[in-house]
């Protein structure tokens, strides 16, 4: 499913649809990447990358923010566009990061 691409063209309406679209097929990835990796944890280490995984959240939407304001230019609805976008870096990153710690 995250192997679909998507057209990014149109309208801005169409645009930031399909930016939220894509986050959401790679964030139910990371989900579910994360859900089988915390299974196979002992006690200690499924509360080890609980936290670390809070933190990353944390990080990721902090950074996501700082570019879309820095990118944005303070335009509402393309700020919005980068920040989907960033989210996505961040958590396609995020994917590949736990299967290579963690696997």
């Amino acid at each position: 499913k995250c192997k679909k691409k998507f057209n990014y063209e149109g309208s801005m309406y169409e645009l930031r649809k399909d930016a939220s679209d894509e986050l959401d097929l790679w964030d139910k990835e990371l989900n579910y990447v994360y859900k089988k990796i915390y299974s196979s944890l002992n006690k200690k280490e499924k509360a080890k990358l609980k936290k670390l995984q809070i933190a990353w959240i944390k990080k990721k939407e902090k950074n996501a923010k700082k570019v879309a304001e820095d990118e944005g230019g303070g335009s509402g609805s393309y700020d919005s566009l980068v920040y989907m976008g960033e989210l996505t870096k961040y958590t396609k990153k995020r994917i590949k990061w736990l299967i290579n710690n963690y696997t």
